[in-house]
């Protein structure tokens, strides 16, 4: 069985800029930021500029091109695997959706819907 047959949710190739921070630890957040390369209503791929183990909770917010500029999605994601990202300084990261509200999740549908 190949990744695409085990995936539930359909992915969208993207690059948008995705604000993140680390909600499971002992040190006070700081917000930095991402490119998400593919995204679907189950979670994201993500280069980030940091490793991050399996089970990390990081807290993210992105804007769609269908949303208002200071209008954005945000809801806790949790690392599922991360990897050292092919010609890049950096790590692709995929996380899945723990925690979003549904007015987001309905944005997030309504997007993936219309490019798809």
């Amino acid at each position: 069985m190949t990744i695409e047959e085990k995936r539930k949710f359909y992915r969208i190739d993207t690059s948008l800029l995705v604000d993140y921070e680390i909600v499971n630890g002992e040190e006070i957040p700081e917000e930095k930021t991402g490119v998400a390369e593919n995204i679907s209503e189950g979670g994201l791929s993500i280069d980030l500029p940091e490793h991050f183990l399996p089970e990390t909770l990081l807290r993210i917010k992105f804007n769609l091109p269908t949303l208002k500029i200071d209008e954005y999605i945000s809801g806790i994601v949790k690392v599922v695997w991360s990897k050292p990202a092919e010609f890049k300084n950096t790590y692709t990261t995929g996380v899945c959706f723990i925690k979003i509200s549904k007015s987001d999740m309905e944005k997030l549908k309504k997007y993936l819907f219309h490019i798809k």
